[in-house]
């Protein structure tokens, strides 16, 4: 693992290069809020977040502006469900809202394509946002270029080992057994939420298998064809990288592994990990993809 270093890695943005908070709908009619770091180039990169996360988590502050000094714009946004996110929500926290966020990242790159009249090189997501990235991949795949960051591919056995192996049978219960129909589940900054069996089932149902068999069968120049590469830290304690090898192997996606934790704390693994970003950004863009 990195060793321990006082210096971060520069959120500095390059001379001439603009930021703006943007906002755009999702099909619910949410209004979402993103950060755009404006280039001036053709081509952005949308950056997604995970879990309990928002736009400001994984280092993606200092992604952008590594993507900015290597000449690329990007845009992070939150999802409705971000934690302390800035975006508007319409209903209740949920976990197993993998279809609504995938909708949430076609509408980001829409608002892009035509509000901007941008050109996205490449989608990015990290931990929950990496799993949906692979779903994004297999279902729409209108994005060349794709970056699972610590995603999670074995997505059942990760809810059952967060949430207890017994997980299910008090979620059925609950739904027979309560009002609220569910179980309420408090973080440890006092955040609460109400978590049913339809909601858990959303995620450890995603079938994770059948996304990298579709991306594996598709032939080169193919129509949706999408260039996935699956950058994980070897030391990650939350998602396992082998997890990202398991699927690299079923899916033909590329593999690289560095060091690093879930979050890329250390700033010398933040640094190799925006270095590896950016390394593929540049070579789908000169690839023309």
């Amino acid at each position: 693992m990195a060793s321990s270093s006082s210096s971060r890695p520069s959120t500095i943005l390059p001379t001439g290069t603009r930021e703006d908070k943007l906002t755009f709908t999702n099909p619910k009619g949410e209004r979402l809020v993103g950060i755009f770091v404006d280039t001036g180039s053709q081509n952005v990169v949308i950056l997604c977040h995970g879990y309990m996360a928002n736009y400001t988590f994984c280092q993606f502050p200092a992604l952008a502006a590594g993507l900015a000094a290597a000449g690329f714009s990007s845009f992070r946004f939150d999802h409705p469900c971000a934690y302390r996110g800035q975006s508007e929500l319409k209903g209740d926290f949920k976990m197993g809202n993998h279809d609504e966020e995938v909708a949430d990242m076609a509408a980001a790159a829409e608002f892009l394509r035509k509000e901007k009249g941008l050109t996205v090189l490449a989608l990015l997501g990290h931990s929950k946002g990496g799993t949906n990235v692979i779903k994004y991949a297999a279902e729409v795949g209108d994005i060349p270029n794709m970056i699972n960051l610590s995603g999670r591919f074995c997505v059942r056995d990760g809810v059952l080992q967060r949430f207890g192996m017994d997980i299910l049978d008090r979620l059925s219960a609950a739904a027979k057994n309560t009002l609220e129909k569910g179980i309420l589940r408090t973080e440890p900054d006092g955040f609460q939420w109400l978590m049913t069996e339809s909601d858990f089932l959303g995620r450890a149902n995603l079938p994770m298998t059948e996304y990298a068999k579709i991306l594996k069968i598709r032939e080169p120049k193919q129509e949706q064809q999408v260039n996935l590469l699956c950058l994980h830290g070897r030391q990650d304690s939350t998602i396992p990288w082998e997890e990202s090898e398991i699927f690299a192997e079923m899916s033909g996606a590329s593999l690289v592994v560095i060091d690093g934790d879930h979050n890329y704390r250390q700033s010398e693994d933040a640094k190799a990990m925006i270095d590896e970003v950016v390394k593929f950004c540049r070579k789908s863009a000169a690839l023309g993809s």
